[in-house]
């Protein structure tokens, strides 16, 4: 395993400013104000922008040292030199700096994370950018979704999802998502109807019928497309939330709430 890399600065390796220059020069981020802005606003931006520049080369540090860890004999340096690792750097520099969200930013981590341990290696150049303008281009409820319908009996405690199995007589895919996410309620309808059909139009989801009644059992089939699990596996690795992913949202059954 090869040594770690310091937090900024590291005038030992370089690398820090490596990461640097390539999230610098690939956000573009602050742009040229016109004659009516003022010099506060700019420099106010000025310094918003460096925060969260700051922010994500913290978190680029802590994917190349995982990154190292990972990969026997592999230098920080080797691998900054690498073609499609110095892409996906600066592609997701351009989509990190432009949102403070933490589940964008967590996604743009594990992207970097498969690239460069070539966990990703069966997806071609082409798939890495496309899944990469998804994360820019897709909100949080989306994704949270997209998971979601991939494996609802994953996201239940094994009790309920017993009970959907084997005692739900017939049930929706409308239904189980308003057990899984209460707050979609009757009056959020068409957004999430919207959230489907934006999924369903970028190829991740199977055509989905919300109100079709099928046997409970039959719910927890997958509703997502090859394309769509690749994706999810490409966003999805070490990198989690503190908020314990693995434990299921609790169950509230269709009717009790909304």
């Amino acid at each position: 395993m090869c040594d770690r890399v310091e937090p900024f600065p590291v005038p030992e390796t370089g690398t820090r400013e490596i990461l640097e220059g390539l999230a610098t020069g690939a956000a573009g981020l602050v742009p040229v104000f016109g004659p009516i802005a003022s010099a506060l606003v700019a420099q106010l931006f000025s310094q918003q922008a460096s925060a969260r520049q700051q922010v994500w080369l913290d978190q680029l540090t802590d994917v190349v040292n995982a990154i190292i860890g990972q990969v026997a004999d592999l230098e920080a340096a080797d691998l900054l030199s690498q073609p499609d690792f110095h892409d996906a750097v600066a592609r997701t520099a351009q989509i990190a700096l432009s949102t403070s969200l933490d589940e964008k930013h967590r996604a743009l981590k594990n992207a970097l994370f498969h690239v460069g341990t070539e966990s990703a290696r069966d997806l071609d150049r082409d798939q890495r950018a496309v899944f990469l303008t998804l994360v820019e281009t897709l909100t949080p409820s989306h994704v949270d979704l997209l998971k979601f319908l991939r494996s609802p009996e994953a996201a239940l405690p094994e009790a309920d999802a017993k009970t959907v199995r084997e005692g739900w007589d017939e049930g929706s895919v409308w239904e189980l998502v308003r057990g899984f996410r209460p707050q979609w309620t009757d009056e959020r309808r068409t957004q999430f109807r919207f959230l489907i059909t934006d999924l369903e139009a970028k190829q991740l989801l199977k055509p989905v019928n919300l109100d079709s009644s099928v046997r409970g059992r039959y719910l927890f089939e997958s509703l997502t497309t090859e394309f769509g699990s690749q994706f999810l596996d490409f966003i999805e690795g070490p990198f989690t939330s503190t908020e314990n992913p693995s434990t299921p949202h609790p169950f509230v059954k269709p009717g009790s709430a909304g």
